[in-house]
C-alpha cells in the first residue's frame, strides 16, 4: 500500500455527495476540517470569473465566499492562483520535450530516474512560482515515465514532495490548479496515473476527484485501462504491484463515494480484472450497505427475523451470476479466482461469508415439532421428528439462490463441500416450504441438487431425513398443482422416479441439470442410496402409474410453458409401458390433454401421441420386462374424433368439459388429425401380426377421413406456423402415404402462385372490390347462384362476386367454403355459349381456391352437377340441404373414370376441362392408395388355414404366403396400370372429339387458338403427366399396344413431349401377328422419327422399312392393299427425317410395284398394255383410294391399280424432297 494510505478518511463521503449535487447549503453545515480537501474548488469558484453571469449563480458565489471566510486556509489556497499560468505552461512544454529527447538519445529512462529530486527544505524556502516549477518538473518526469506503460520503471521514481504529510494539502492544492488551468499539459487522467507511484497517492487521487467530481467515472475506467496496458506481468517491480496500487486507489475512491461501489465492481467484471477487489466491494460496501439499511429500518428486529425479511444475499447473486454467465472469459476468470480461494480453506472471507449465510437461512427455519406453524407437514410422515426446518414464502427465494450458487460452485469450480457445509446443505434441501409459487420453485431446485450431489447422504440419519422428505413431496405434489404456477415439481418428481425405475441414472441426472440450468458431472455409482429411496421406499412402479393419471391435465398447454409438466411424465410412462403393466387406462387423460391445447404447440404432445398409438397397436413384449396378451388401452372412437371437428354434435362424451367445434383450437384439431393418420398407418403396417390376435385393434371406417377437413387444416397451419411447429412435416409424410390425392404437386404449386401473385394489377382489383364491398354487403350462396345462372345476360354481378371470393385477401377461408354448392350447382349454366369467357375464367379461379380448401367435397359436387343425368342442368335454385347426390367420394375412389363421364359439353370447354383434369389424377392416386390399404388390411394366410393353424405352422407357410403376396401385388400393379391406360385412352378420344358447331379450320386459320386446339393442348398435357409419372412406362406401353385412331397420332406426338418413349414399343408391335398392329406401329414410328431425329429413331425407322420389305411377299393378296395403302404414307416421313434411308425406301417402292404388276397381270392378261407408265393416273385422290379399298364389291385389279398410283406418287414426293430441282 502507498505510504499514508492507512490514515483517517481523507475526503468525507458526505462531502462528495453534497459537492456533486452542488448543495452549498449542506456544505455550510459541514465541519471546517472536512471542507479543507475541496477548498481549491471553492476558492476558484468564488473568486474567478465564469461564463455564467445569472443572478442565481451570483447567489451561489456568495455562499462559496462564506465557505472561504470560514476557513483559515483560504488565503493560502488563494495565493496559489496569483502566478502566471501561461508562463508555467511554456516551461512545462519545454521541459517535456527536453526529457523526451533525452530518453530517445539515451535509449532508456534511467536518465530521468537519476535526476535529483527536490527536498522538502528547498520546497519550504521557495516562493509560490518556484514551488510550481518544482511540482511541474516532478509531474512531467513522472508522466513521461508512465507513458512507457511499464510499472517496473515508474515504481523506481522517488518523490519527496508527496511524502510529507505536512505539505500534502499545499502540494495537492497546486496540483488541482494545474489540472484546472493547464488541462492540455496536465490532464486529470494522466495525473491520476502518475499518483499511483508516489507516496500518499490515493489521497491525492481522491482530492483531485473531489475537486473534479464530474470525472469520477472517467478516473475509475482509466485506472482499469492502465492495468490492461501495463507491460509488466510479473512481480519484479519495486514495491507493491500495479494491480495492488490500482486496487488500493479504487478502494479509496469507494470510501469517498460508497454509492459507486457497484459500478466499480461491474468494471472489474467487464475487464475481468481484480476479482479480489470485486469480492471486497461486495462484502464491505454493497452487502454491508444492505445490512446497514436493514438495521436503519428496524434495529430492534432479531437476527432470525432480519434473515427472514432480507432478499437474496447480494454476494450470492453476484457469485451465481458470474459462474452462470454466458461469457466464457468472465466465467473462466472468476472460476480461477474461486479455485484459488477455496484452496486457502477457512482463511477465505468469501467462503466464510457464504457459509454464514447458509447457516443463517437454515437456522431461521428451525423450530420444534410441538410448535404450531402454517407450514408444518403432516404428522403421519414425521412422527419421530423432534426438530423441523420450515421456510416462509419470503425465505424460499433466498434459499433457492443458495442452492443454485452451491451447485454452480460444484459444477464450474469443482469445490468440495466441508462436512459442516454438507450438513447444512442437506438441512436446507429438506426444508418444508409453503404451498406457493416460490415454494414449488424451491422444491424443484432442492430435488435437483439432491440428485447432482448424492454425496450429501453420508449416513442412515441423512437417508431417513431424505426418505421422509421425498415421501412428503409425493403427498403434497398434487396439491401443489393448484398453485398459480406454469410448472410444478410434481412432474419432475415423477420423471425422476420413472428414470430411476428404469435404471436410467444418466437421464435422471440430465433432468436435474436441466432444472438447475447447469451441467454437473455426477458419478452414477453414488446413486445407490438415492435409487433405493425412490424405487423401493417411495415410488414403486404401480404407484408411479397411478399417481401420474391423478395429476390434472395442463389447461391450455402451449410451448411457452417452461419446466416439467404432466405430459412429460405420462410420455415416459407410456414409453416404458408402465400403464400396461399396472393395467391402468390412460385414454381419457390423453384425450382431455389434446383437447386442451393452445398456440404455440407444445413440442412434447407429438411424441406423446406416438407412444400412445404404439401402446394401442403393439402390445408389451418381453423387451419391457413383461407381456400382456391383450391391449388394455382403446383407441379414440369416431364420435370422439369427429367431435373435435364439429361433425358429431350429438356425440355422448363423458368428459369433464364441453366444447363446440369452434372452441377447439387449431393445434387440437391438427393433433387429432395426426393421431388418426398415425393410428391408421400403424394398424396397416402391423396387420400381419395383428391378424393373429383375437382382440386386435380395428381400423376406422373409410368415411371418417372424408369427414375431416384435412386440406383446410393444412391451409390454416401454413398461415399459422406456431400452431404446428414440428408437427407439420410429420403430417405431410402421413398424408402422402394415406391421402396422396390431397398432396398433389399441382395443387401445392397453385397455392404457392396464389400467395405470391399480389401484383399491381391484383392490388388494383382488390381496391376495386373493396370499394364495391363497402357499397354493398357480401354475397350469399343463393345470390351467387342466381348471378351465375343469369350471367349470360348480366355478367357484371357474377364477375364482381367471383373476384371477391377468389381473392384470399378479401374473403377468409372459412367464409369462402360456404359457396361450394352455389358454384358447383351453377356450372351447367356456364356452359351456355352466350356466357362470356371472363365469367368462366373467374369461376375457374374460385374453383381452384376451393380446391385448396375442401377438395373432396368440391370434386363430388362438381362431378355430380356435370353428369348428363344431373338435375343441375334444368334447376333454377340450389338443392335443399341434405339432398342425396348421385355419387359420393367413395365412388370416385372406386371408379376414378367417373370424372370423365360428365356431359360432352363440359369436355369441350377448356375451363371445365381444367377442373376435370385436376380431379382425374387425384382420384386415380386415391384409388391407388385405396388398393394398397386393402392389401395391407387383408394379409394373406396359407390356403385352408385359420389364424391359429397358420401360427402353429408359421415357418412352413411363410414361402407360400410370400408367393401369394407377390401375386397380389402384381395384380394390383396391373390394375392400376390398366386404370391409367383407360384414362389416357379417354383423353385421346377427347382430342379427336368433334365440337358442336365447329368444323375443320381452313389453312388461313390453322394457327388460331380455338377451343378445340386448347382442349387438345390440355388433354396432351394431362397425357404427358401420366407418362412421366410412371417410372416403368407401363401406361405408355399399354396405350401403344392397345392403339388408337391413326388420325390422332400426329396430334399426340406433337402435343405430348414424352411421346418419344413410345419408340421402345414399336419393335414389340411389329412382332405381333396382327397386321393392324403393324400398321399402327409404322405410322407411329414415322411421326416419332419426324419429331425426334435421333439415332434410336433411325434404327426404328430402318426396322419398319425392313419389316415392310419382308411383308411384301408375305401378306396375302386379299390383305395386300389394306396393309400397304396406309403404311406407304409413312415412307416420306422416314426419308425426310433420315435421308440415308432413301435408297432402302426406293427399293421398297420398286419391290411393291413389281408385286402389284404381277398381281394384275396374273388376273388380267391384257393389262400388260395398261401397265405402261404413261397410262397411269398418279393424281388419284387418297379419299377415292380409301373408299375403293374398303369397298368389297370393287374389282380387285382396280384396287391394285390405285395402290400402284399411290406408289408412284409417294416416289415422286420422296424424290422432290431429297433431290435438288437442278438435278431433276
Amino acid at each position: 500500500m502507498n505510504k499514508g494510505d492507512g490514515d483517517k478518511e481523507f475526503v468525507n463521503s458526505k462531502l462528495l455527495k453534497l459537492i456533486s449535487h452542488l448543495d452549498l447549503n449542506g456544505l455550510l453545515t459541514i465541519p471546517l476540517e472536512h471542507i479543507r480537501p475541496i477548498l481549491p474548488f471553492v476558492v476558484r469558484g468564488a473568486l474567478c470569473e465564469g461564463l455564467d453571469t445569472s443572478n442565481e449563480w451570483e447567489g451561489q458565489k456568495l455562499k462559496l465566499l462564506q465557505l472561504c471566510n470560514r476557513s483559515t486556509y483560504s488565503n493560502d489556497v488563494l495565493q496559489n492562483l496569483t502566478v502566471d499560468f501561461g508562463v508555467l505552461q511554456e516551461d512545462a512544454l519545454k521541459l517535456r520535450d527536453e526529457q523526451k529527447k533525452e530518453m530517445v538519445a539515451s535509449g532508456s529512462a534511467d536518465s530521468l530516474l537519476k535526476m535529483a529530486a527536490y527536498t522538502i527544505a528547498v520546497y519550504e524556502q521557495s516562493n509560490v512560482e518556484d514551488r510550481y516549477r518544482m511540482l511541474i518538473r516532478e509531474m512531467v518526469t513522472l508522466i513521461n515515465l508512465c507513458e512507457l506503460h511499464d510499472s517496473r520503471i515508474a515504481s523506481r521514481f522517488n518523490s519527496q514532495l508527496f511524502s510529507s504529510v505536512v505539505y500534502l494539502h499545499t502540494v495537492t492544492d497546486m496540483l488541482c490548479y494545474l489540472c484546472a488551468e493547464l488541462p492540455t499539459g496536465f490532464h486529470l487522467l494522466d495525473i491520476c496515473h502518475a499518483m499511483l507511484y508516489v507516496p500518499n497517492g490515493n489521497k491525492t487521487i481522491c482530492k483531485l476527484v473531489a475537486n473534479n467530481f464530474e470525472a469520477f467515472h472517467s478516473v475509475c475506467i482509466h485506472l482499469f485501462h492502465i492495468l490492461e496496458s501495463d507491460k509488466c506481468r510479473d512481480d519484479t517491480c519495486k514495491g507493491p504491484s500495479l494491480e495492488v496500487r490500482v486496487e488500493s486507489a479504487l478502494l479509496a475512491l469507494c470510501d469517498m463515494n460508497r454509492d459507486e461501489a457497484a459500478t466499480i465492481r461491474a468494471l472489474c467484471v467487464q475487464h475481468c480484472q481484480m476479482a479480489t477487489l470485486a469480492v471486497t466491494l461486495s462484502l464491505d460496501y454493497i452487502h454491508g450497505s444492505q445490512q446497514q439499511q436493514d438495521g436503519i429500518d428496524d434495529d430492534r428486529k432479531s437476527t432470525t427475523a432480519a434473515a427472514i425479511r432480507l432478499p437474496v444475499n447480494s454476494l450470492v447473486l453476484f457469485v451465481t451470476g458470474l459462474l452462470m454467465s454466458n461469457d466464457d472469459k468472465t466465467k473462466t476468470w472468476f472460476s480461477t479466482y474461486l479455485k484459488r480461494e477455496s484452496s486457502t480453506g477457512s482463511e477465505s472471507r468469501l467462503f466464510k461469508h457464504l457459509s454464514e449465510e447458509l447457516r443463517t437461512v437454515v437456522k431461521s427455519g428451525e423450530f420444534h415439532a410441538d410448535l404450531q406453524s402454517p407450514t408444518k407437514p403432516s404428522q403421519q410422515h414425521h412422527v419421530h421428528e423432534t426438530k423441523m426446518h420450515c421456510l416462509l414464502d419470503s425465505q424460499c427465494v433466498r434459499a433457492a439462490g443458495l442452492i443454485r450458487m452451491y451447485c454452480a460452485l460444484k459444477a464450474k469450480v469443482g469445490v468440495t463441500f466441508t462436512q459442516e457445509d454438507s450438513n447444512y446443505l442437506l438441512l436446507l434441501i429438506t426444508c418444508f416450504p409453503p404451498r406457493s409459487i416460490a415454494g414449488a420453485r424451491f422444491l424443484s431446485l432442492a430435488l435437483g441438487m439432491l440428485l447432482v450431489c448424492p454425496g450429501l447422504l453420508t449416513g442412515p440419519v441423512e437417508e431417513k431425513r431424505v426418505r421422509d422428505w421425498i415421501a412428503w413431496l409425493a403427498g403434497v405434489s398434487l396439491e401443489m398443482e393448484h398453485t398459480e404456477t406454469s410448472s410444478s415439481f410434481a412432474e419432475q418428481l415423477l420423471l425422476t422416479a420413472i428414470h430411476l425405475l428404469e435404471d436410467r441414472k444418466q437421464d435422471a441426472v440430465r433432468l436435474a441439470c436441466s432444472t438447475l440450468g447447469m451441467k454437473i458431472n455426477v458419478d452414477p455409482n453414488q446413486f445407490a442410496r438415492i435409487k433405493n429411496i425412490f424405487t423401493k421406499d417411495v415410488f414403486p412402479p404401480q404407484k408411479v402409474a397411478e399417481h401420474a393419471i391423478k395429476v390434472p391435465i395442463t389447461k391450455e398447454i402451449n410451448a411457452n410453458m417452461e419446466g416439467y409438466l404432466p405430459v412429460h411424465c405420462v410420455y415416459q410412462l407410456l414409453k416404458t409401458r408402465a400403464f400396461s403393466q399396472g393395467k391402468i387406462h390412460v385414454k381419457t387423460w390423453i384425450y382431455e390433454q389434446i383437447c386442451s391445447t393452445k398456440v404455440p404447440l407444445h413440442p412434447h404432445l407429438q411424441p406423446l401421441i406416438q407412444e400412445y398409438v404404439g401402446t394401442l397397436v403393439n402390445p408389451p413384449t418381453t423387451r419391457h420386462g413383461f407381456r400382456v396378451d391383450h391391449v388394455l388401452n382403446t383407441p379414440f372412437t369416431e364420435d370422439e374424433i369427429l367431435r373435435v371437428f364439429g361433425k358429431r354434435k350429438d356425440a355422448k362424451i363423458s368428459y369433464d368439459f364441453h366444447k363446440t367445434a369452434d372452441e377447439f383450437s387449431l393445434p387440437t384439431k391438427l393433433l387429432m388429425l395426426y393421431y388418426t393418420l398415425l393410428y391408421e398407418e400403424n394398424v396397416l403396417n402391423n396387420m400381419k401380426d395383428l391378424a393373429l390376435q383375437p382382440n386386435r385393434p380395428r381400423r376406422y371406417s373409410s368415411s371418417l377421413m372424408n369427414k375431416i377437413p384435412v386440406k383446410l387444416l393444412l391451409h390454416k397451419a401454413q398461415r399459422e406456423p406456431r400452431a404446428s411447429q414440428g408437427l407439420y412435416p410429420a403430417l405431410i409424410g402421413l398424408l402422402i402415404n394415406h391421402l396422396p390425392h390431397l398432396c398433389m404437386a399441382s395443387d401445392w404449386l397453385e397455392e404457392l402462385d396464389d400467395d405470391t401473385s399480389m401484383t399491381s394489377s391484383t392490388t388494383t382489383i382488390v381496391a376495386t372490390i373493396s370499394r364495391n364491398k363497402q357499397a354493398s354487403s357480401s354475397p350469399t350462396p343463393e345470390q351467387l347462384y342466381t348471378d351465375l345462372r343469369c350471367s349470360a345476360l348480366i355478367p357484371a354481378p357474377a364477375i364482381i362476386h367471383l373476384r371477391e371470393l377468389s381473392t384470399p385477401h378479401m374473403t377468409s377461408a372459412d367464409d369462402v367454403i360456404k359457396f361450394v354448392k352455389a358454384l358447383t350447382w351453377s356450372l351447367p349454366h356456364l356452359l351456355d355459349h352466350k356466357v362470356a369467357r371472363r365469367v368462366r375464367k373467374e369461376a375457374l379461379k374460385l374453383w381452384f381456391r376451393l380446391n385448396s380448401l375442401v377438395p373432396r367435397k368440391l370434386w363430388v359436387l362438381t362431378v355430380s352437377s356435370l353428369l348428363p343425368s344431373s338435375e343441375a342442368w334444368a334447376a333454377n335454385s340450389l338443392p335443399p340441404r341434405g339432398q342425396q347426390l348421385a355419387i359420393d367420394f367413395e365412388m370416385l375412389v372406386t371408379d376414378p373414370l367417373i370424372v370423365l363421364s360428365v356431359h360432352r359439353r363440359a369436355l369441350q370447354c377448356p375451363e371445365f376441362l381444367e377442373m376435370i383434369l385436376r380431379m382425374l389424377p387425384a382420384c386415380i392416386s386415391a384409388n391407388k392408395s385405396h388398393t394398397i390399404s386393402m392389401l395391407k388390411a387383408n394379409p394373406t394366410l396359407a390356403k385352408g388355414q385359420n389364424p391359429l393353424q397358420w401360427f402353429k405352422n408359421r415357418q412352413g407357410a411363410a414361402a407360400e404366403q410370400q408367393n401369394l403376396e407377390k401375386e397380389k401385388e402384381k395384380l394390383r400393379l396391373a390394375y392400376t396400370a390398366t386404370l391409367k391406360s383407360a384414362a389416357v385412352q379417354m383423353l385421346i378420344e377427347i382430342c379427336g372429339m368433334e365440337f358442336d358447331g365447329q368444323h375443320e379450320q381452313t389453312s388461313s386459320k390453322l394457327f388460331l387458338l380455338t377451343s378445340r386446339r386448347e382442349v387438345q393442348c390440355l388433354a396432351c398435357s394431362a397425357i404427358h403427366q401420366f407418362f412421366i409419372n410412371d417410372s416403368n412406362n407401363e401406361t405408355a406401353k399399354l396405350v401403344s399396344i392397345q392403339g388408337y385412331a391413326p388420325e390422332l397420332i400426329e396430334i399426340l406426338v406433337a402435343g405430348v413431349p414424352s411421346a418419344h418413349i413410345c419408340t421402345d414399343f414399336v419393335a414389340e408391335l411389329l412382332q405381333e401377328a396382327n397386321y393392324k398392329k403393324h400398321i399402327f406401329a409404322i405410322e407411329l414410328a414415322s411421326q416419332l422419327c419426324l419429331h425426334y431425329r435421333l439415332a434410336p429413331q433411325m434404327a426404328v425407322a430402318k426396322l419398319c422399312i425392313n419389316t415392310m420389305s419382308a411383308l411384301v411377299t408375305v401378306v396375302p393378296k386379299t390383305e395386300f392393299c389394306q396393309f400397304f395403302n396406309p403404311t406407304l404414307g409413312s415412307l416420306p416421313n422416314f426419308t425426310s427425317a433420315f435421308p440415308p434411308l432413301l435408297r432402302d425406301v426406293i427399293s421398297l417402292l420398286s419391290h411393291i410395284s413389281r408385286v402389284i404388276n404381277s398381281f394384275v397381270t396374273s388376273q388380267h392378261e391384257h393389262t400388260t398394255v395398261v401397265m405402261d407408265e404413261r397410262e397411269w393416273n398418279v393424281d388419284i385422290d387418297d379419299d377415292v383410294m380409301i373408299a375403293m379399298q374398303s369397298n368389297d364389291d370393287a374389282i380387285s385389279s382396280d384396287k391394285f391399280v390405285c395402290l400402284y398410283a399411290k406408289v408412284r406418287r409417294i416416289y415422286n414426293k420422296i424424290v422432290h424432297q431429297n433431290v435438288p430441282e437442278t438435278s431433276l
